[in-house]
């Protein structure tokens, strides 16, 4: 049975500089994929976009930079109120 979302269940978020709400209680990885948001960055070795894939933690395809922490596992991640999430952003540091 799918749950109803109420606006209590709800909380706002950015991603790369746009303000969205979000279902609460649920991965940042969930609601950036809920959100229509597929790619957190590019694969170092290829020239192709990564996003959530195992969403248990061990590909590390999810990292994203959050309130400012970078390399953030977004599928470990549960989403909080006005959470800062760039994606994309400069892995090559690694």
């Amino acid at each position: 049975m799918i749950k109803n979302i109420s606006s209590r269940d709800i909380v706002p978020i950015c991603v790369n500089g746009v303000n969205i709400v979000v279902a609460d209680k649920q991965s940042v990885a969930a609601a950036l994929l809920g959100a229509g948001i597929t790619s957190t960055g590019n694969a170092q070795r290829e020239d192709r976009e990564t996003g959530p894939f195992c969403m248990m933690g061990v590909c590390y395809s999810c990292l994203v930079e959050i309130d400012g922490a970078q390399f953030q596992r977004g599928c470990m991640v549960e989403v909080q109120e006005d959470m800062v999430i760039n994606t994309g952003a400069d892995y090559e540091s690694i």
